[in-house]
């Protein structure tokens, strides 16, 4: 489940749990709702935003979008 703001043209890919917004799209944060909907607990939601947060706004690599969270 992503979530997209109103408005908003979406040219790539947009990852799962995601929160996509503005002209060009970017990707802002973790969908918290949707995985806590899922059954995630917030601490792991607090895991996957940072490292999301690493692996899309900073433009790291799995490895070390992994290493710096």
């Amino acid at each position: 489940m992503l979530f997209v703001t109103g408005g908003s043209l979406v040219r790539k890919d947009v990852p799962p749990y995601v929160k996509a917004a503005r002209e060009p799209t970017i990707l802002c944060r973790v969908n918290s709702v949707g995985l806590r909907r899922r059954g995630l607990l917030p601490k792991k939601i607090i895991e996957v935003s940072k490292y999301l947060q690493n692996l899309y706004q900073k433009n790291y690599n799995n490895s070390a979008s992994s290493a710096n969270y």
